[in-house]
């Protein structure tokens, strides 16, 4: 079972911030009325949060790595004059995955972005087209459609926007319709810097770790005083988890890839807790140790698959 590939899909999914809290500009949680029923995984970074520490505003450089996102948000961002440090609050990512491959992701990005800017940058893209749908307008841009709805820079593939807009205009249902995912979001603290909550679909259980056995992934990241990071796994029974919390604490610190991602330590001393079928790790990871989980992080996105990428 390879742990480590879950631990890579929650740091990665809370690096790229329902419950009872009120909604505010970086919480990610207003997206969630433009994200599709059959969303899977739904990831927030409150980027306006972050920028208030000195941890925070180190990681939110990721963001402007290409390998993390390139293509058409990167140039649009740049075509706009926008930094990630400065004028974004909020990145919201969500998938729907249908287990044959990697799934449709669609990105919101709140900060300050208006429509007349937008639309000038998209003007100068390669293969610019624009369209209209229910009163909305969204452009093609290569093989990504883009649009400001309801003040999110959402950024989707082709084909893609049509259906976001009628979620908009309540023509289809959103990811908050969905009992399965809400349940997991009302159960993950959204106050954080960065939270997320994916339920993997059974085609794609196998290939998160052997057996299958881990059914649903939860985390939040706290970027304030010091990084910890609480990390919820899902799994089918008591047995399973008991059998996880094993193998973290015989074998997790020395996994190859846990290892390659400088969290040994971090793993050595988590706290485990059982709660029902869940296995709950708290974990502290060290300032010195960011840049190589950082680097770690910057390599293993190379290739993702991406909502915007285009020529």
């Amino acid at each position: 079972m390879l742990l480590s590939r879950l631990l890579v899909v929650a740091v990665l999914a809370v690096l790229v911030g329902l419950t009872s809290v009120p909604a505010h500009a970086g919480d990610g949680q207003r997206a969630l009325a433009l994200l599709p029923r059959d969303t899977t995984m739904v990831a927030a970074w409150n980027v306006a949060r972050s920028r208030l520490s000195s941890v925070g505003v180190e990681l939110v450089d990721v963001l402007a790595d290409g390998r993390v996102i390139s293509g058409t948000v990167q140039r649009l961002r740049r075509r706009m004059e926008l930094t990630w440090q400065r004028d974004v609050d909020t990145v919201v990512l969500g998938m729907s995955a249908n287990g044959a491959n990697r799934g449709s992701l669609v990105m919101l990005i709140e900060g300050k972005v208006n429509r007349q800017t937008l639309l000038a940058a998209a003007q100068k893209e390669r293969g610019f087209r624009a369209q209209v749908h229910r009163g909305i307008d969204y452009y093609q841009v290569g093989r990504a459609e883009i649009a400001y709805i309801d003040s999110f820079w959402v950024t989707a593939r082709k084909g893609r926007m049509t259906r976001i807009i009628d979620i908009f205009r309540g023509q289809s249902q959103s990811v908050r319709r969905n009992k399965r995912v809400m349940e997991l979001l009302g159960k993950v603290d959204v106050g954080r810097d960065m939270w997320c909550a994916f339920w993997i679909p059974e085609p794609m259980r196998e290939s998160i770790s052997s057996g299958g056995r881990i059914h649903t992934i939860s985390a939040n990241m706290d970027l304030r005083k010091r990084v910890r990071a609480r990390i919820r796994l899902g799994l089918p029974d008591r047995t399973s988890v008991i059998a996880m919390g094993t193998w973290l604490r015989a074998q997790g610190p020395n996994e190859e890839h846990i290892k390659a991602m400088g969290l040994s330590q971090a793993v050595r001393k988590a706290s485990l807790s059982r709660r029902g079928t869940s296995l709950d790790l708290l974990l502290t990871i060290p300032v010195d140790a960011l840049p190589k989980l950082e680097a770690y992080l910057r390599e293993y996105a190379r290739g993702g698959d991406e909502p915007e990428e285009g020529s």
